[in-house]
């Protein structure tokens, strides 16, 4: 009988044993659990020289208003335009595709001065991004933008830098959007 009873109390101990083990996982598990919540962190702007995907395109300086004006309603009273768009990085690569426009963009002066109440000076390497075909259409003068200024032209989906030239009535736009 004694060799009956010693299975049986070792029978009991392995159960506590097991029961004790899964109590300190279940433990462990809500402890760790508890923790705080991942935040989400907007992406900062993009410095000028990051590793960028390249703008491609068809290279073509197009002037007509309506299709920019279609994407950014916030521009009603645009005066002229010079913009290019395309895709970025290597067509081979599959999956979804980003798209691109630049645009630079002659306003009302009341349109640029409301757009200038938003916007300090930035420095110029601000608009390296910028289409090498658009470069030779910014007028000379100081840069100005801010975050504030890009959220005036956000929109879902949209990828917005927005910046201003000093003294001449020109917005210029770099958008990425899919």
């Amino acid at each position: 009988m004694n060799s009956v009873a010693g299975l049986g109390r070792r029978s009991r101990l392995r159960g506590r044993a097991v029961a004790r083990i899964a109590g300190v996982i279940v433990l462990v598990g809500t402890l760790t659990s508890c923790g705080q919540a991942p935040q989400l962190v907007e992406p900062p702007r993009t410095e000028p020289g990051q590793n960028q995907p390249e703008k491609t395109g068809a290279g073509e300086l197009r002037e007509d208003l309506t299709p920019v004006l279609e994407r950014f309603p916030q521009l009603p009273e645009a005066v002229s335009i010079h913009w290019m768009s395309g895709t970025l990085g290597d067509a081979r690569t599959p999956g979804p595709r980003s798209y691109w426009i630049d645009a630079v963009i002659a306003l009302s002066p009341a349109e640029y001065d409301a757009l200038q109440a938003d916007a300090v000076e930035v420095s110029a390497s601000s608009l390296d991004g910028l289409s090498p075909g658009l470069r030779d259409v910014v007028p000379s003068g100081a840069v100005l933008g801010s975050e504030r200024l890009d959220d005036r032209f956000a929109q879902p989906g949209f990828s917005t830098e927005a910046y201003l030239i000093a003294d001449s009535d020109v917005l210029v736009l770099m958008t990425v959007f899919q």
